[in-house]
């Protein structure tokens, strides 16, 4: 699947500076990386995280196997388990939850569609999902997903969604509202 978008600003990311690397404690730095306002850089030292104020137009590639491990993941959370997730649902979690706080905070987005969509995988949702219905929780001792659920969480992935409904799901999820050209 690709994702077009349209930013006011972005994150990006630059070396500390070292007068500034200096004066960290290795708490500082244990609090600032789980804060996810730093990371270690490529070759030694930190990045920060910086925004940058600039109109950037972009694309966010999000293969079908992140869409369906979100899907899991959701499945196999102990306070989610008895959600089923579609996967226009599925689409939108991963990029707020995996992307955005990396790319950009969601109110900078000023547009945001669907470009390119292959649609559901049911064979490789099976390959994903079977697993977790045959692995046993060790600390529930149930299945990690409820066999039983099976029809449901593949009618729920394999629901029909156009690009429109897509990219329509994804901007409510996000509140993103798109300006429309006054004629």
């Amino acid at each position: 699947m690709r994702i077009r978008y349209t930013l006011t600003k972005f994150y990006d990311w630059k070396p500390i500076e070292e007068s500034v690397a200096k004066l960290m404690t290795p708490e500082d730095i244990k609090h600032a990386l789980a804060a996810g306002i730093i990371k270690p850089g490529a070759n030694s030292g930190y990045l920060k995280q910086i925004v940058v104020d600039q109109p950037t137009p972009g694309i966010i590639c999000v293969p079908e196997t992140d869409v369906i491990q979100k899907i899991v993941h959701e499945k196999a959370g102990v306070t989610r388990a008895k959600r089923v997730f579609s996967r226009a649902q599925a689409i939108a979690h991963h990029i707020q939850e995996n992307v955005m706080p990396h790319l950009a905070d969601a109110s900078w987005i000023t547009d945001i569609y669907v470009e390119d969509d292959d649609g559901p995988e049911a064979d490789l949702f099976e390959q994903h999902v079977k697993p977790h219905m045959a692995a046993v929780s060790q600390r529930t001792g149930q299945n990690v997903i409820d066999p039983t659920h099976w029809d449901r969480h593949l009618a729920a992935y394999t629901q029909k969604a156009t690009k429109q409904d897509l990219t329509d799901h994804l901007r409510a999820h996000l509140g993103v509202e798109v300006q429309k050209a006054v004629p």
